[in-house]
C-alpha cells in the first residue's frame, strides 16, 4: 500500500494556529521518507497546554518559517497519494483554516481517517486516542518523537488492513462502509463515520450561550461526562462548551453516557490498566456494546476546535 500519513499539532484554541507539520510517506507498507517542520503561526499565541503536547519551545516557534513559505515543499512531498490521518476531521480542519489564511487554493486530495477505520474494526475498545491504540496493540510509539505521530498513523492503517485480511485501502474502507474525504478547489468533503439524521434525535440542555446550534456537530444530542483533572480548563467550562453543542453535561456514567472525557494525564495510567470507577463502568458498557466512547481531553479540545 502506498499513501502519505499527515499530523499537525497547534498552539490555542484556534484551528489554524498550526506550529507543527510530521508527514511520513509509506511504498509497500515502508516508509519511504518523511518530512516535518516547525511553523511561526499568523497568530502567534503559545499556550502551554497545547505546547506541553509536544517537545517545541516557544523560541523554535518563534524563529520558525510560516505556513505559505512551506507549503510548496508539502505539496511537493504529499504528490498525488492519498493522505491518511487519525481524527482526520481534526487535521483536515487545521489544514483547511492554514490554506484559507494565506488564500491559497485548496489542493485536489482525498484521506482517510484511522480513527474511523479503528471504531469500526475494534468496537470493544473503550478508547481510540492514537497513544491508548498504540500501547494496546504494541505498536511502537514514541509521542514528541519527530513525525512519530504520522508514522504511527501509517503503522495503525496498515495494521488494520492485514487484521481484516484485505490487500487494499479501498477494500478495507469499503468493508467497513467508510468513506474518503476530500479536499478540491472551492470544497471539501468530510471523512464521516457514519450518515446523521440528527432531526430524529431528541436532546436535553440548558442555557445554551449560543443562538444557533449546527445539530451535525460531533457533540449534539449526547451525554456527556468527565473524569480526572483536565490540564486545559475547569471541568465546569468544558461543561459549558458542550451544552454550547447542543450536548448533555453529565456528573456520572449512566446507561445515557454517550462519551467520557480523561484528563491526558490519567489517559497514560488507563492505558497501562489502571482505572477509576467511571472508567470501570464506561468499559463495562463497551463489553455490552452500548454506544459510548472515551475521549482524552486532547482530543475533546480538537473535537471542539473541529466544529469551528
Amino acid at each position: 500500500m502506498n499513501f502519505t500519513a499527515i499530523h499537525f499539532s497547534i498552539s490555542n484554541n484556534y484551528t489554524g494556529s498550526a506550529i507543527f507539520v510530521g508527514l511520513t510517506k509509506f511504498k509497500n507498507n515502508k516508509v519511504i521518507d518523511t518530512y516535518s517542520s516547525i511553523i511561526r503561526p499568523k497568530r502567534l499565541s503559545l499556550v502551554k497546554f497545547y505546547l506541553d503536547q509536544t517537545d517545541i519551545s516557544p523560541e523554535q516557534v518563534e524563529n520558525a518559517p510560516d505556513f505559505l513559505s512551506i507549503w510548496p515543499k508539502i505539496l511537493n512531498f504529499i504528490d498525488s497519494d492519498l493522505l491518511v490521518s487519525h481524527h482526520a476531521g481534526f487535521h483536515f480542519s487545521v489544514l483547511r483554516h492554514l490554506l484559507s489564511d494565506y488564500q491559497i487554493e485548496f489542493p485536489r486530495v482525498s484521506y482517510i481517517c484511522t480513527k474511523n477505520m479503528a471504531k469500526k474494526s475494534m468496537p470493544e475498545f473503550p478508547a481510540f486516542n492514537i497513544t491508548y491504540i498504540a500501547e494496546k496493540l504494541h505498536l511502537y510509539f514514541e509521542r514528541y518523537t519527530e513525525n512519530e505521530d504520522s508514522k504511527s498513523y501509517g503503522d495503525l492503517l496498515i495494521y488494520i488492513v492485514n487484521q481484516l485480511k484485505f490487500k487494499t485501502i479501498d477494500e478495507t474502507i469499503n468493508h467497513l462502509k467508510l468513506n474518503y474525504g476530500k479536499l478540491f478547489p472551492g470544497g471539501y468533503e468530510s471523512a464521516m463515520l457514519n450518515p446523521k439524521n440528527p432531526d430524529t434525535q431528541q436532546f436535553n440542555f440548558e442555557n445554551p450561550e449560543i443562538d444557533q446550534i449546527d445539530k451535525n456537530n460531533f457533540f449534539f444530542a449526547k451525554n456527556v461526562c468527565f473524569t480526572g483533572k483536565l490540564l486545559s480548563m475547569a471541568r465546569q467550562e468544558a461543561g459549558q462548551k458542550v451544552i454550547n453543542l447542543g450536548g448533555i453535561f453529565s456528573n456520572s456514567v449512566n446507561l445515557k453516557t454517550n462519551i467520557l472525557v480523561i484528563g491526558n494525564n490519567d489517559l497514560r495510567y488507563f492505558a497501562k490498566g489502571k482505572t477509576t470507577s467511571k472508567l470501570k463502568k464506561v468499559e463495562e458498557m463497551v463489553a455490552n456494546r452500548l454506544p459510548v466512547e472515551i475521549l482524552s481531553e486532547e482530543d475533546f479540545l480538537n473535537t471542539l476546535l473541529e466544529e469551528v
